[in-house]
Parts: structure tokens; sequence; C-alpha cells
């Protein structure tokens, strides 16, 4: 969903508005950190794991992979170059050209390879993978990204995730196979979405309000 608002917000921007310019970076390098996370734990777990079931499966989505990845890069190289520079208009002029020529393109494109996957590795996962098999992978998908990372992509979702039931059901996947790690998602949140919608979360999810914090109860 953060996309196609993000694409549109970026051919509006005015690169003498520091502040929206600066705005804009932040949601774009969540968001390119959020899509590179999900296509690792593809590339080096589900997708190895699903194809034990059937070798070869959707092999077109590796190179879909391979062609978003180069396109990341290629965004990033221009906010990593604006970040280090003195933010003045020419700078965020240059990053800016950068990001409207690939964004428009690796959006729907990235898109296209989500229905893909979806109507391929995901109806295989759920028909062939046994429930503790799954959270199994769950629980070393978690395990492969830093905390440092967890607490940039969990609030960029939830913040972006546009029905609250979505936001329930994205918390609740973790808590699923990580019943233990309900305090340290909740961290991952607490700092970073906004005060309704962590009560939103909290009064679903009560178990992921960390020590300290009101409403917190002991789980152990």
């Amino acid at each position: 969903f953060s996309i196609p608002k993000l694409t549109m917000v970026c051919a509006g921007l005015n690169a003498n508005d520091v502040v929206a310019v600066n705005a804009f970076v932040y949601r774009l390098n969540r968001l390119l950190l959020t899509f590179m996370e999900h296509s690792h734990h593809e590339d080096l777990l589900l997708f190895p794991r699903i194809r034990r079931f059937f070798p070869n499966l959707n092999t077109d989505a590796d190179k879909e992979h391979e062609r978003a990845h180069e396109q990341v890069q290629q965004m990033q190289d221009a906010l990593d170059t604006y970040a280090n520079s003195d933010k003045a208009s020419v700078a965020a002029t240059t990053m800016l050209d950068v990001v409207n020529v690939v964004l428009p393109v690796w959006g729907p494109e990235v898109e296209e390879h989500l229905r893909n996957e979806e109507s391929t590795i995901t109806v295989v996962a759920r028909k062939y993978l046994p429930v503790e098999y799954q959270m199994e992978i769950v629980r070393e998908l978690f395990a492969m990204t830093s905390a440092e990372k967890w607490r940039q992509i969990m609030p960029f979702v939830v913040n972006n995730l546009p029905h609250n039931v979505w936001k329930v059901r994205y918390v609740k996947a973790f808590l699923w196979a990580n019943p233990l790690r309900a305090q340290e998602i909740g961290l991952n949140l607490y700092h970073s979405v906004d005060s309704i919608t962590w009560l939103m979360l909290t009064r679903e999810v009560p178990q992921i309000i960390p020590r300290g914090a009101a409403g917190h109860k002991r789980i152990y």
C-alpha cells in the first residue's frame, strides 16, 4: 500500500522543501529495507524449503528478485548520496531524478511479483507444509533479521496497513510462532506507532505490552 503513495508523493515533491524531502527519504528507506528483508527471507529460507516438495517451482521469482534488487540498489545509492550531502535543493533534485525514474517502474513490477508468489509459492506452503513446519520457518525468519531492522520494519508495515484488522493479524502472525517474543515485538512497535494504534493493538493483543509500560502484566 505504501508503494503507490510514495510514487505519487515523489512525483510531486519540491526539491526546495527540505522537510518534505527528508520525510519522503525516511519512508522510502524503510520501504526498501522491508522489501529487501522480505526478499532475503524468501531467497535464503522459504524458497529452498518449498522446493524440497516441488524442485524448480516458479524460478521466475528468482529472476524477478534479481531485477528488483538492482532497482533497489539504484534508489538506495541515490538516497545514501543525498544523506551524505548538504541536502540542498541541487542534491535533492539529483536524488529525486533517480527515484522518479526507478520507483514508478519498480513498484508495479513488485506488485506483480507478489501476485505471482501468492498464486504459486504461497499455495504450496499452505497445502503441503504442516502447521508445525510453518511455525518453525517463521521462527527462523524472525531470527534471520536483526532487532535493529525489525524496529524499523514492524512499525513501517503496521503504519501502512489500511485496516485495523490487518494490523492486528500482522502482529499475531509473529506471536503465533513466537509467543515468548511477545514483549520484544511490543517494544519494536511501542515507540514508533501512534497512541491510537498502540491502544488498538494492545486491546487485541495485550501480551505485547512491554514491561514498564501501562497495562503490562507478567506472563511468567
